[in-house]
């Protein structure tokens, strides 16, 4: 099932489209824990989302990838619930969070340039 997943690092912030897998119950049992519609998914794709694991095979260590689990909260429906949630998120960054910290808060026209450079990929 494709989703969107938003992803903020070193100061940019990327909407993924991302391949996810529903988790059901006999693979996890605590999924039957979780409110209705409420859930957890293995990523799929892309790769940069697994987590690198170490494994002992043979006496030898070697690196797995292993597609991470995220909850229900962490994914959107469309890229515009994604988009207005990145805004969202970019304004309180950039605003609330240094008047906040008692900082100089961004103008409006370095918040509009930082929700313009978002950058939305695709699978």
């Amino acid at each position: 099932m494709k989703k969107y997943s938003i992803k903020s690092a070193k100061g940019k912030t990327t909407i993924y489209e991302v391949e996810i897998e529903v988790i059901r119950t006999a693979e996890d049992v605590s999924v039957s824990w979780l409110n209705t519609g409420e859930y957890k998914a293995r990523v799929l794709k892309p790769i940069s989302f697994h987590q690198r694991i170490e494994k002992l095979v043979d006496g030898k260590k070697e690196i797995v990838m292993v597609p991470d689990i995220w909850c229900w909260h962490a994914f959107y429906e469309s890229v515009e619930d994604a988009k207005a949630q990145a805004t969202k998120w970019i304004k309180e960054d950039m605003v609330d969070f240094a008047i906040r910290k008692h900082r100089e808060p961004a103008t409006e026209e370095e918040v509009q340039a930082a929700i313009t450079a978002v950058e939305i990929i695709t699978l």
